[in-house]
């Protein structure tokens, strides 16, 4: 258990005739297999079936692939029959990934919200997603409050986008041009962009457009 919690294990059995059983997942009760409830028969068949294909012939083993921060792989995919070979094989593995671990809590705190804030960006509640990814923000991890800083790089410049349209449009359509305008001072603040949404708003104001 305890080398598992620093890695990531995909289960993958060839047999479907065990049968499935109803869990609860967020409130909604779901079917999943009966010998790995976190995963439905099918799953488990594909992630089997791709190994078996892809990797070795047989039944019986456990797939153990390791992937550093970036995805890479430091091992070639390796089976392994029993559970200490599979301790041994990971341990082997994340001693050769260089930089710093993040525990899951620590990963939970940050990427759905970061998730969220694309689906809040998507719906146009772009002030709320900000407030989402400077909540994630808090972190005490260097690595993802990088990565929070990137989201908001990206949320600026999407009103940057806008801001720059509306600069273009002042001249032929200022009425639309202003409307963009309010819409990035009111909807993207703290953000660079909105403050100077604002001053193109101010200086089409001074010279009475």
């Amino acid at each position: 258990m305890d080398a598992s919690i620093k890695g990531v294990t995909l289960v993958g059995i060839l047999d479907r005739k065990h049968g499935s059983i109803a869990v609860n997942v967020n409130g909604r009760r779901e079917k999943r297999c009966s010998i790995v409830s976190s995963l439905t028969c099918e799953e488990h068949f594909l992630i089997a079936d791709h190994a078996c294909k892809e990797f070795f012939e047989g039944q019986g083993t456990v797939l153990s692939v390791a992937l550093d921060p970036r995805g890479k792989n430091p091992t070639k995919p390796v089976t392994t029959r029993t559970g200490e070979e599979y301790v041994k094989l990971l341990e082997e593995a994340l001693a050769k990934i260089d930089g710093q671990s993040i525990s899951k809590a620590d990963y939970d705190a940050v990427i759905p919200n970061l998730d969220a804030a694309d689906a809040l960006v998507a719906k146009g509640e772009v002030r709320k997603a900000i407030e989402t990814v400077q909540k994630a923000a808090k972190t005490p991890v260097e690595k993802l409050r990088l990565m929070t800083e990137e989201k908001l790089n990206e949320i600026d410049g999407r009103g940057e986008n806008l801001v720059e349209e509306a600069r273009q449009l002042l001249e032929k359509d200022p009425v639309k041009a202003k409307d963009i305008l309010r819409r990035v001072a009111s909807q993207y603040p703290p953000l660079a962009c909105a403050k100077k949404a604002e001053e193109l708003l101010k200086s089409a104001a001074e010279k009475g457009r």
